[in-house]
């Protein structure tokens, strides 16, 4: 798996506003930029502007206008792939092991059919490993002169049972192999191949895929130039021909900066109830700290008469306590 797939990562789909929204009036108070991979949020009482919209940025966010299958492929697609790739890794391991060829479906079907050649060959020398092995303790049978008649027809016998063994196991391979082939044959439902539309529809994923990150890189290189153009807008100087039209340019560019600074302050009320959480936590734990302070100097004064706690250094305190019985 990648360092990127393993990462955490954030996705948001909006949905547009339902039949039973629309009829009740409701408006759009989120806006998608799937660009910047941001959502802003506005508040519907904030009519006159003084209260500021919330943005939030994710890994990646989609529109009300996006598909199904874009979500797939750029959201559930990787870790669908690093999974049956954790399986598959499993089974390279285990050649021998034929459900877990049958089980995984994420390598195309030319991967398929030398894995299948693979593993049939693996099967193929195996068994000629036991053939020639039948045939070497045969031949190591009949060259003892000197074993009894007894012990001799013993190892023939299950020589010709192992033999039998190999010849029915081979047997069955192909006759699987037959039943498998004539399958692959025959599944066509409605006139169609199901294994061919199968392998259609994974080359469709993939050049999907493909398109989806060419596109993503697209997105990138866009939305870094709108980030270098929009800073360069709020820090070049303006030339205009008209005071009116000075007038609207510095109008524009004050409500952005109005946006700015209402995003900012937002930002700062955020991190100020935030602090604010944090300081009452610690205040918390010093009161906390505070009543087994005087828990401890109750239990002292109770148990410890006071010319005893005179004079005794504060470090030695708690030894003191520990070796005081009661």
């Amino acid at each position: 798996m990648s360092a990127d797939a393993e990462n955490i990562r954030v996705v948001v789909r909006c949905r547009p506003l339902s039949e039973k929204e629309l009829a009740a009036g409701c408006q759009e108070i989120v806006t998608v930029d799937t660009v910047q991979g941001t959502v802003l949020v506005t508040n519907p009482s904030g009519a006159h502007g003084d209260v500021p919209p919330k943005m939030f940025t994710f890994d990646t966010v989609f529109d009300v206008n996006s598909k199904q299958v874009e979500v797939y492929n750029q959201a559930a697609r990787p870790i669908v792939e690093n999974v049956l790739e954790g399986y598959n890794g499993a089974d390279e391991s285990t050649p021998e092991d034929e459900s877990s060829e049958e089980a995984s479906c994420g390598d195309d079907s030319t991967d398929k059919k030398d894995k299948r050649k693979r593993k049939k060959a693996i099967s193929e020398e195996k068994m000629r490993e036991i053939q020639a092995q039948i045939l070497a303790d045969r031949k190591t049978l009949s060259e003892k002169k000197d074993m009894a008649q007894e012990e001799r027809d013993r190892l023939a016998s299950e020589l010709e049972i192992r033999e039998q063994q190999l010849n029915a196991a081979r047997e069955e391979q192909e006759g699987l192999m037959q039943k498998l082939h004539a399958l692959e044959k025959k599944i066509i439902v409605g006139g169609e191949n199901l294994l061919q539309k199968a392998e259609e529809q994974e080359r469709l994923l993939e050049e999907s895929a493909r398109e989806l990150e060419e596109r993503k890189r697209k997105e990138a290189a866009l939305r870094e130039a709108l980030e270098q153009k929009e800073a360069e807008r709020l820090d070049m100087e303006e030339r205009y021909s008209t005071l009116q039209e000075e007038a609207a340019g510095k109008t524009r560019k004050l409500k952005k900066v109005w946006a700015l600074l209402m995003s900012a302050k937002a930002e700062m009320a955020d991190l100020r109830q935030e602090h604010q959480r944090e300081s009452e936590g610690l205040l918390e734990n010093v009161r906390q700290l505070s009543r087994e302070l005087r828990l401890n100097m109750l239990l002292i004064d109770a148990f410890i008469p006071p010319e005893y706690q005179v004079g005794l250094p504060t470090g030695h305190l708690y030894i003191t306590l520990l070796d005081f019985t009661v």
